[in-house]
């Protein structure tokens, strides 16, 4: 499990176990497509409008 941050209001989101899909933040609303790169394991974030 991973903890994500809102790239816009940088509130700590929810651990995700399947990191994949998309996320709304609780905060700011906002709609957060979370994508892992499967070379690096690394999770890359994307907001959304």
């Amino acid at each position: 499990m991973k903890r994500i941050k809102c790239p816009k209001c940088n509130r700590l989101l929810i651990k995700v176990e399947e990191m994949k899909g998309y996320i709304e933040c609780h905060n700011c609303k906002s709609l957060i497509k979370v994508i892992v790169d499967d070379k690096t394991e690394e999770v890359v974030m994307e907001e959304l409008k």
